[in-house]
């Protein structure tokens, strides 16, 4: 019995361990995903946990918008910037904390 349940323990261990943890917010008052505290990611912004997903994403529009969230296929540190929004990706847990700085 005791050895049921370290398999079951062991085997609930690996699958948590799978996927990606990403900040999952936008500092938009309009928006479903709304957390004051979305342009500055801290022990208080929502998180969400995507096994099918690759990366996390930021998008950081020209008006002071921000929106942090899961991406399905993008590699770390890629960049896109637009007229007015800047996307930034990463691949490991809780990495979208930043504002794209890299993507200048």
């Amino acid at each position: 019995m005791k050895l049921m349940f370290a398999l079951l323990f062991l085997l609930v261990s690996v699958k948590t361990s799978w996927g990606l943890n990403c900040y999952a917010c936008s500092n938009d008052a309009a928006s479903p995903a709304y957390d004051p505290s979305c342009d500055n990611p801290d022990g208080s912004t929502k998180t969400y946990d995507c096994e099918t997903c690759n990366s996390c994403g930021t998008l950081v529009y020209e008006d002071g918008k921000i929106e942090r969230g899961v991406s399905g296929d993008a590699e770390d540190g890629e960049c896109y910037n637009f007229d007015y929004v800047r996307y930034c990706y990463c691949t490991h847990d809780l990495c979208n904390d930043q504002l794209c700085e890299q993507c200048q």
